[in-house]
């Protein structure tokens, strides 16, 4: 599916995300399918390629190689389920976790992150770090730290772009990249198309929108008889393709 979506075969990204982006109600499958899509391919990397991730995505020392890593999704530890959860197994037996709780529409439960630090700490699990990966920030009373998918796609992939030489890592974090910007997580790239509005003597509206001319030197501000009927602030966009 990645490859779909980068090389441009798929709309499942703007058909089934974007669009139910700010639907309010139950639970939805969406959160689940983009975790599998995002991180699913992890589970099929060597674990090489699955330590330095862990290393880049939580910001720790490096895992040595001689502890052997592992990755779940939605592993169930008595009653919660973590939706990802990678395991880093000590040469002594000792199994630290690091911890992802992926949001996408749904918010996420007010002792949420503390009932799955509790029920891995009963179950002999160190958990050593814990990420609530969300669209947009939110803040955390619990042991946590929040990533928003904007901060995962810009720090995360990007730096693994940038400076990774392992080409598996590179490859997914390219693809990745590819699906979150299908998926809106993207920054504002200012308006590709601004049309002229026609305004009359009275201007009921509390921003002028002008979409630009060529010759920049014959602009001139509103006189005063015509502003007196407009707000006290002017927002004027130029046209991008007159800059």
């Amino acid at each position: 599916m990645l490859h779909a979506i980068h090389n441009r075969k798929s709309r499942l990204p703007f058909l089934r995300y974007v669009a139910s982006a700010d639907e309010k109600g139950h639970r939805r499958t969406q959160e689940d399918e983009i975790t599998s899509i995002v991180f699913g391919p992890i589970d099929f990397m060597p674990e090489t390629t699955a330590r330095s991730i862990v290393t880049i995505l939580f910001g720790c020392s490096p895992i040595p190689e001689t502890h052997r890593v592992s990755m779940k999704l939605w592993p169930r530890y008595e009653n919660v389920e973590p939706d990802v959860v990678f395991i880093e197994h000590r040469d002594n037996g000792i199994e630290r976790a690091y911890i992802i709780e992926v949001k996408w529409n749904a918010p996420l439960g007010d002792d949420q992150v503390e009932r799955q630090r509790t029920a891995m700490r009963d179950s002999d699990v160190d958990v050593v770090a814990h990420i609530v990966l969300s669209r947009h920030p939110i803040e955390l009373r619990s042991n946590s730290k929040n990533m928003t998918w904007m901060d995962f796609k810009d720090s995360v992939l990007k730096g693994i772009k940038s400076n990774s030489k392992d080409q598996i890592a590179k490859k997914w974090a390219e693809l990745t990249w590819s699906f979150l910007e299908s998926c809106n997580i993207l920054h504002f790239r200012g308006f590709q198309n601004i049309a002229a509005c026609s305004i009359g003597t009275k201007c009921v509206h509390k921003h002028i929108f002008w979409p630009g001319s060529p010759d920049w030197g014959r602009i001139d501000l509103p006189g005063k008889p015509f502003a007196s009927h407009c707000s006290r602030r002017f927002i004027f966009y130029r046209n991008p393709n007159h800059l």
